[in-house]
């Protein structure tokens, strides 16, 4: 299983490395946000959804786990000067998570 997860890993460095891009990210609550604020890397998603009665769209940022330790609900991310929340988050338990965000 060691293997396996080293392996995995590499993909992880790799796919990252080739389709990711810089966010900045800052903790919520923090009482000296600009100190906490660090640049982190991952793959934006902008997903279109629709339901029965509504349709717009579920922006997501993946990126690996270890980069977001204190990921808490209202965490801050900005990607492409675009400024977000984080709502509501995902670890896939190999080291990835998705962060599902709310448009400022």
């Amino acid at each position: 299983m060691d293997n396996f997860r080293a392996k995995l890993l590499q993909i992880d460095n790799k796919l990252l490395g080739a389709l990711g891009q810089t966010a900045t990210y800052t903790p919520s609550n923090c009482p000296h946000p600009s100190s906490k604020t660090t640049t982190i890397t991952g793959i934006f998603d902008n997903l279109f959804i629709e339901t029965q009665k509504t349709q717009g769209t579920r922006p997501t940022f993946t990126c690996k786990a270890s980069a977001v330790t204190d990921i808490s609900n209202g965490a801050a991310l900005t990607v492409d000067s675009v400024d977000y929340l984080a709502r509501e988050w995902e670890p896939d338990g190999m080291g990835l998570i998705m962060i599902i965000m709310e448009k400022v």
